[in-house]
């Protein structure tokens, strides 16, 4: 991946964690639930700057952590933000790509990925690998957004009210959004559903990075959504973007962001 990019995704990786990241402690308190003894090793798989696997640490104060990741520069980043933290000695960082071969880890009692298995090549296959990584009883939670983020701009903006609507729209067609009910293909492999749950998220206008992370979203989507969104919205959203300085629509922070995340639990038998 090129160098830029990998940052930029880093960057809203960590912002999203920072604006939207309040459903961590509850989906990590749901898994903490469901899982039949405190686990003692944890694979975060498609771990990206490490979010996921420090809350995880945190949940979870006597498991060895391994934030499992293809990408170098992400690993490098999860490596510096936990020297001196107090789960520094926890996590560890594994590189790794699961559409080759799963890492030889040894037995694992909880595996978590989160918006990673729909980047895999064969989910299948991986699902088959983490079952067989997984101790008896082991779980195993995959969450996914169920959709795209939900933009609401402020009067500050000065957008027409639907017009986030459309942006919307433009990009369900876009990722072909048609949510996977990850339950059959954890079925499949032998991995049977325990449960499942929806995790809402909400940013309120003026929140800290709000502007921030809206940009780095809309410049992440702006070239798929060029044959999806008509003229006008294109211009709009151009001229969003394009807009800079303290005085900008979008650093106003004038807009209100709203995720949610579905999440599945299967258990090994």
């Amino acid at each position: 991946m090129h160098r830029g990019l990998t940052e930029s995704l880093a960057e809203l990786l960590d912002l999203d964690a920072a604006v939207l990241g309040s459903y961590l402690g509850e989906a990590t308190l749901w898994a903490s639930a469901l899982a039949a003894a405190p686990p003692r090793t944890v694979v975060d798989l498609g771990a990206g700057t490490g979010v996921g696997a420090f809350a995880l640490a945190a949940r979870f104060p006597s498991a060895d952590v391994v934030a499992l990741d293809r990408t170098a520069t992400m690993l490098r980043r999860i490596e510096d933000t936990a020297r001196g933290t107090a789960s520094s000695d926890r996590v560890r960082t594994l590189e790794a790509d699961v559409d080759v071969a799963w890492p030889a880890l040894g037995p694992v009692d909880l595996v978590w990925s989160s918006s990673a298995l729909h980047e895999v090549a064969d989910p299948g296959r991986v699902l088959d690998d983490v079952r067989t990584a997984l101790r008896p009883g082991g779980l195993v939670v995959i969450l996914e957004s169920a959709g795209p983020a939900r933009f609401a701009f402020g009067p500050a903006a000065g957008l027409e009210p639907a017009f986030a609507a459309r942006l919307r729209d433009a990009e369900r067609t876009l990722r072909g959004d048609a949510e996977v009910d990850w339950g059959l293909p954890l079925a499949e492999v032998g991995l049977p559903l325990v449960d499942r749950r929806t995790f809402t998220a909400t940013a309120r206008p003026g929140s800290p990075g709000v502007g921030r992370y809206v940009r780095l979203y809309l410049e992440r989507i702006r070239s798929g959504l060029q044959e999806r969104l008509g003229a006008p919205d294109l211009a709009t959203l151009d001229a969003l973007l394009a807009a800079r300085g303290a005085d900008a629509p979008l650093s106003s922070g004038d807009v209100t962001i709203r995720t949610t995340r579905t999440a599945w639990a299967a258990r090994r038998p």
